[in-house]
């Protein structure tokens, strides 16, 4: 059990299925390790605002950094996303049929279908993955020369 690693410094629980509840996060757990100051739970997607890391905050007070991925923030970014849904984007377009997809699933057709090297989600964000996706389509002749946004 986590409870009994009275050294632990660094949690990294990223990329799992947490839910932000005491039962999944073991909050009385956490609170009972005197050496633990940084909890990663970088895309876990249940975890990912701004309200849950306040509420970590709150359970497990001795913690100087809660690495998170808050999707709010990542949807903003210029050029992530184009239109707020399917009703606002040209269905005509690649990229419009591309967007429901997740960043993971167009990261891994970079790789399956274009043969590039992965990319670390910390370094190239999903405005990044797309526009090489429909580069990728582009130079293959594909319909991706409208760039779609």
């Amino acid at each position: 059990e986590i409870g009994s690693l009275s050294s632990l410094r660094f949690v990294d629980a990223s990329r799992n299925f947490l839910r932000p509840s005491a039962e999944s996060l073991l909050f009385p757990a956490l609170r009972g390790l005197p050496a633990l100051r940084t909890l990663d739970l970088s895309y876990n997607q249940k975890c990912g605002t701004q309200i849950h890391v306040d509420r970590i905050r709150a359970e497990v007070p001795g913690l100087e950094l809660i690495k998170a991925t808050l999707w709010e923030k990542i949807s903003r970014v210029p050029g992530a996303y184009v239109g707020a849904s399917a009703a606002e984007r040209d269905a005509t377009l690649l990229r419009s049929q591309l967007e429901p997809w997740g960043t993971v699933q167009l990261r891994r057709r970079l790789v399956a279908d274009f043969g590039e090297d992965p990319t670390d989600p910390a370094a190239v964000g999903r405005a990044d993955v797309m526009a090489r996706l429909l580069d990728r389509y582009r130079r293959e002749g594909g319909d991706g020369a409208d760039g779609g946004g």
